[in-house]
């Protein structure tokens, strides 16, 4: 069977795919229908999948936005800086999307076309590194509760030297796409429901002071610029 650009579909669905995300299904379900509803077909994602089957790790969101593409048209571009995780990712995508090797705050920057979908995994949140402050290594679980339990204000208090590159990198990257982000654009960041605001902490701020709505704040944020139907239309 092959899609409307005559690209060989791949096996696996598009639901079968969203029924592997476990936490981040419902916000990335959500997103792509507002997609297809809003008529957009521009997605930019930032940190490509890199590991084969890493549902519940990475995410493997490039392979859920390639398989969009096939079946609802638009494009896709994927922004990394390491060389390996792009070769790794255009063997598992097998459909031609556009792999961009840069920063991706400079490439967002650069940017000149529309994005109706920007899709935020870049430079990950080091939850890792602040559990194992609370003693991770030898229960992880004690260590998750005992953060999950502290203030937001009390991590960034104490951690900010940890979490602040990550938080700061997500926040210039909103910022750089801001030029190219139209009337019901979205934006859907990764790692955000975690202690300590996750990477997305400041990047909300951003938006909220930009006047964009929040419509899911879970494990994923998913951001809209403000939509008027009529104006789509």
């Amino acid at each position: 069977m092959t899609d409307r650009a005559g690209f060989t579909r791949c096996a696996v669905t598009l639901d079968e795919m969203f029924a592997k995300l476990g936490k981040r299904e419902g916000t990335m379900r959500l997103a792509l229908k507002l997609l297809e509803q809003r008529g957009g077909s521009r997605i930019i994602e930032t940190g490509c999948a890199r590991e084969p089957d890493n549902w519940s790790g990475d995410g493997m969101s490039t392979l859920v936005f390639a398989q969009w593409i096939r079946e609802h048209g638009g494009s896709l571009r994927t922004i990394d800086n390491d060389v390996d995780h792009l070769a790794a990712c255009k063997l598992m995508v097998g459909y031609p999307i556009q792999y961009t090797l840069a920063h991706s705050v400079a490439a967002l920057r650069r940017n000149r076309r529309r994005i109706d979908l920007l899709y935020l995994d870049s430079l990950d949140y080091p939850f890792g590194a602040l559990c194992d402050l609370y003693g991770g290594k030898t229960d992880l679980d004690v260590a998750i509760a005992t953060l999950r339990a502290m203030p937001e204000a009390e991590i960034v208090a104490q951690h900010h030297e940890i979490i602040d590159p990550s938080q700061q990198h997500c926040r210039a990257e909103v910022s750089a796409a801001m030029p190219m982000l139209p009337l019901g654009a979205l934006v859907l960041i990764d790692d955000a429901g975690l202690p300590g605001g996750g990477k997305a902490r400041l990047a909300k701020k951003l938006l909220w002071d930009a006047g964009w709505e929040c419509l899911a704040d879970e494990y994923q944020t998913l951001w809209s610029k403000p939509y008027v139907a009529e104006a789509a239309a």
